[in-house]
């Protein structure tokens, strides 16, 4: 749910309250501008009986650590970082052009430190930041958006920025800086509603031996060759319920060598294929995704590894709506990075599977759920895979 300010002097209140001395003497008119405030509260207890790996605990929890602990397994947690701040500036053009722009943060930046009370003071992370152009049937987008290839994201809550199988079961994509074109190519008037997605975006690898950090262009951005890729996406509604579908094209290249240097290192060219849908018969949600990838781990593809590496992966999750109130969700995912034009190197992570079952309670911009999360990593060189579990209780408000 989201409230839309129409006054300039809300709006400039807003601009004052939020964004001190950002922008507040440009407002225009109030016939023609808005900010539209939204977001959500999110709030995770949980118990597992392992420290997972890569992402961390909690509420980014999505595969097994290389070594399992074997006494003393059970500990607890609470985790807000999901929580989330939206805020959505337009204003209203000549000849019925708009333009907007979007400012997203949450909590997931890490923590204030490592002391005693550091947990308890997670640091806010700029998620999107972009400014868009639109007649109602094009719009074009600069700025850090979402890649074309985070497609559908499962259903819960408990893991809502990191979501289920993010970089760990098939789900992936990530957001970048860069140019953006979507375009309505139909209505859905007499038919599917269907709309295009094209995009340029800025180059991301592991950064190569003469530089590093972020100030330091890594290999992705070493050379002209940004990110591209494009999407189709297709939705209606049928005698059974609604439906929609999409498929998404990656293609990227990388320079190993780095900038200003000749180190013979052929281009590493990254390609991926994705699809992905969602049918709502009745009172039954089914949804999922499918790629494949090579050499696209800056995509959170091949579990999260960055390498010359084959990387497949997909999702299913069934959700079953008994009332207006009260729902239980299944979801099944994994992910397989297989060698490629690289061999994985040992301790690198193979495989991994994610199985997750939640009941979820729903009252108007309220919901409270419970969970259960079981994630199981192949390791290459370990002769046995790790398991880690979660159980967890989360509430959620929207704003």
């Amino acid at each position: 749910m989201t409230h839309s300010i129409k006054t300039a002097s809300c709006a400039i209140l807003g601009l004052a309250l939020l964004l001190p001395g950002e922008g507040a003497a440009q407002v225009a008119p109030a016939s023609s501008t808005g900010l539209t405030i939204s977001g959500f509260i999110s709030a995770t207890m949980y118990a597992q009986n392992q420290p997972f790996g890569l992402f961390t605990q909690g509420q980014a929890a999505n595969t097994a650590p290389p070594v399992e602990r074997t006494e003393d397994r059970w500990f607890h947690g609470g985790d807000v970082r999901n929580t989330r701040l939206s805020l959505r500036f337009f204003r209203e053009q000549d000849d019925d052009w708009i333009t907007s722009a979007t400012f997203e943060v949450d909590l997931f930046g890490g923590f204030a430190s490592n002391e005693p009370f550091g947990d308890e003071m997670p640091i806010p992370r700029l998620r999107l930041a972009y400014a868009d152009l639109s007649n109602g049937t094009t719009t074009l987008r600069i700025g850090q958006m979402w890649s074309p290839s985070f497609g559908a994201v499962p259903n819960s809550l408990s893991h809502i920025a990191f979501p289920l199988g993010y970089g760990s079961g098939g789900v992936i994509g990530w957001r970048f800086p860069g140019i953006a074109v979507h375009h309505t190519l139909a209505s859905g008037e007499d038919g599917p509603l269907t709309r295009l997605q094209v995009a340029a975006l800025a180059g991301s690898w592991s950064h190569v031996t003469g530089g590093a950090g972020p100030t330091f262009p890594s290999a992705g951005e070493a050379g002209l060759f940004p990110q591209l890729e494009a999407r189709l996406d297709v939705a209606g509604e049928a005698e059974f319920g609604a439906w929609n579908a999409y498929v998404v094209g990656h293609i990227d290249q990388k320079d190993p060598d780095g900038i200003g240097v000749d180190g013979g290192q052929d281009p590493l060219t990254g390609t991926a294929l994705e699809v992905g849908g969602k049918v709502v018969p009745g009172p039954v949600t089914l949804q999922g995704n499918l790629y494949y990838g090579q050499a696209v781990g800056q995509l959170l593809a091949a579990i999260t590894q960055v390498g010359d590496y084959d990387g497949v992966g997909g999702w299913a999750q069934i959700g079953y709506r008994l009332s207006d109130r009260v729902s239980l969700w299944a979801f099944g995912g994994m992910d397989d990075a297989r060698d490629g034009g690289a061999t994985l190197p040992v301790g690198a992570r193979d495989k991994n599977q994610i199985l997750s079952a939640m009941f979820r309670y729903d009252l108007p911009g309220y919901s409270m759920g419970l969970e259960w999360l079981n994630a199981n990593t192949d390791f290459v060189g370990v002769a046995e895979s790790t398991s880690a579990t979660q159980i967890s209780v989360s509430v959620f408000y929207a704003f």
